[in-house]
């Protein structure tokens, strides 16, 4: 099954590293939320092969303005399962 692993660092300032697992090829959404439900930065939509993958988080939301210090979610999404884990961000 897909697999979500927990960031690191973590606390982090000013970038992190989000390492997921995917058994086959599949569509993946990885996206930050921050912990009223908004998302914060989508970092990844793309279909990707099976495999050990990583993706960085910079600290910055969409429009590439810093994110303030707190808790963050990050949650992966594909067409046969999501998953959550928290983190969190110290300016």
């Amino acid at each position: 099954s897909i697999q979500l692993h927990q960031n690191y660092p973590n606390p982090f300032n000013p970038e992190t590293l989000i390492r997921y697992d995917l058994p086959e090829p599949v569509h993946v959404s990885l996206i930050i939320y921050n912990t009223r439900g908004q998302q914060v930065r989508r970092l990844i939509d793309i279909h990707q092969e099976a495999g050990v993958h990583w993706v960085i988080w910079d600290g910055l939301n969409d429009t590439f303005q810093s994110a303030a210090s707190g808790i963050y979610l990050y949650h992966i999404i594909t067409d046969q399962r999501s998953d959550k884990r928290k983190m969190l961000l110290l300016k």
